[in-house]
């Protein structure tokens, strides 16, 4: 063995020393170690438990003393007695007529009985209301089951209604001859802070009667000047008459000028009629009104949409002109051609002062404005 070969074995020996060394020393040391670690943490989490259970079993234990004094006494024959005494006493202020409680089928285990009872009886809906906010109020260990609530055939407003409720006495309950103890509240609020009136809605919104819309209805606001139409201005006699027409009330009225026009609120003196239309005075002001419009339709004479007196004038105009050319060719010593020249000049005057023209028992060619 060379030189070099006796260095690499001593190199060998060196390092699997060193590895035995170490190995021994995990064994021996650390391993144990660790372990004691180990047995620490659960012991540790074991006492967490433990104290975490304690602070349970003391809460625990401060609601069962809570729940004695809202249990019914532990004694099931007075239980049943004294509740159902409080049955008939809350039946009787919530005003619930001929409300009979019968007891029904007690159950018991290890920890505490369970008291059953039905109630039955007539009332209206407000009473019934009051009747299941006064049954929450007192502070037992006691709920309702089941409701049901009919409406009998013929019925006065009162309903039928059939209660389930149960109750429990616990076996740790203290023995008292009354529902609650000495020193506990009768009553309060259990309903979340809520008062009685916060359920009148109930009794408001009756599900058991038709429907009543309470409210108060908006009153439709009608404009019924646009419900009454000039449905015409026949002549009558020497004079036009208007005659309007009410959609709304189906009414007709008949209007000679000098009348006064009183509907859907628009009051004035009826100034001129003719067959386009009529004017009204309102007030100060002239209003024109055309044969087929409504009253909203009114406007002010000389505005755009023609007038009635414009055409009133046109007509007394046309009116003379005619007069004037009969008188003419009635004439019998008149010559012929003259007759012609009259009436040729009468007419030519009429169109150049810009009046309209019309045939007889005809309407205007034309109205200003129109």
């Amino acid at each position: 063995m060379n030189q070099r070969e006796r260095l690499l074995l001593l190199a060998v020996l060196i390092i699997a020393g060193g590895y035995a060394i170490f190995w021994g020393i995990q064994k021996v040391l650390l391993h144990p170690l660790d372990a004691q670690r180990a047995q620490r943490e659960t012991l540790k989490a074991d006492i967490q438990s433990k104290e975490k259970q304690v602070e349970q079993a003391i809460r625990a234990r401060a609601k069962l003393a809570e729940w004695e004094q809202q249990s019914l006494p532990a004694d099931v024959h007075q239980a049943e007695s004294l509740y159902q005494d409080f049955l008939i006493h809350l039946a009787q202020d919530a005003e619930i007529e001929d409300a009979v409680p019968t007891a029904g089928k007690t159950q018991r285990n290890k920890y505490f009985t369970r008291v059953a009872f039905t109630v039955t009886g007539k009332a209206s809906l407000d009473k019934i209301t009051n009747f299941l906010y006064r049954f929450y109020q007192l502070d037992l260990l006691h709920e309702i089951r089941s409701i049901a609530i009919t409406r009998p055939k013929g019925s006065d407003g009162r309903l039928d209604i059939r209660v389930s409720v149960e109750a429990l006495a616990l076996r740790s309950a203290p023995p008292r001859d009354r529902i609650l103890p000495d020193d506990a509240t009768p009553t309060g609020v259990r309903l979340a802070g809520a008062q009685l009136s916060d359920f009148e809605v109930v009794s408001q919104k009756n599900i058991f009667q038709p429907y009543r819309d309470r409210s108060t209805p908006k009153e439709i606001e009608v404009d019924a000047a646009r419900y009454v139409y000039l449905t015409g201005a026949p002549r009558v006699g020497n004079e036009h008459q208007a005659l309007l027409y009410n959609r709304l009330t189906n009414e007709d009225h008949r209007l000679w000028p000098g009348d006064t026009l009183d509907i859907a609120g628009l009051r004035g003196e009826v100034k001129s009629v003719d067959e386009a239309g009529l004017v009204l005075q309102v007030g100060e002001e002239e209003l024109a009104l055309e044969v087929g419009k409504n009253l909203r339709d009114m406007h002010p004479v000389g505005e755009v949409g023609g007038t009635a007196t414009d055409a009133v004038a046109g007509e007394d105009a046309v009116a003379g002109e005619d007069a004037a050319a009969e008188s003419t060719s009635a004439a019998p010593d008149a010559p012929p051609a003259r007759r012609d020249a009259a009436v040729t000049e009468k007419r030519s005057s009429g169109e150049a002062s810009g009046r309209p023209r019309r045939r007889r028992g005809g309407a205007p060619n034309s109205l200003p404005g129109t």
